[in-house]
């Protein structure tokens, strides 16, 4: 299943890298990177996006608030957190907000790969 990934990062190089990755992760899917909240909003609107890797950092939105806005919004995208906070409280108040996953930014390009096939058989069942 081709899919449509949103990198919601407002670091450039993380941007970037996480982009790259899904797209070589996922052939053929169509990645799409942006750096705020507000334009994850519009790209989300303008295109059916299937799954969504969300920094918990971005400017102007705390945190978790995130995760709970853009899953309200979009209900049926699978949304994977993907930040540098390692901590158990943020990952279970994460999960709890909606996300289908949490990856620390210090996982191995492995493990996003992994992730990324499980959002592609999560949107698959959505």
């Amino acid at each position: 299943m081709l899919m449509n990934i949103l990198v919601v990062e407002d670091q450039p190089v993380v941007r970037e890298l996480l982009t790259a990755v899904a797209g070589a992760a996922l052939k053929g899917s169509r990645v799409q990177a942006v750096g705020d909240l507000e334009s994850a909003f519009e790209a989300a609107r303008a295109t059916r996006m299937d799954a969504v890797l969300l920094d918990l950092g971005l400017p102007g939105c705390q945190g978790i608030d995130a995760v709970k806005r853009f899953k309200a919004a979009f209900p049926r995208v699978v949304i994977i957190v993907v930040s540098s906070i390692d901590d158990s409280r943020v990952i279970a108040q994460a999960l709890e907000a909606g996300a289908s996953g949490y990856l620390p930014k210090g996982l191995s390009p492995v493990g996003l790969v992994a992730a990324l096939a499980g959002a592609r058989a999560a949107a698959q069942q959505a």
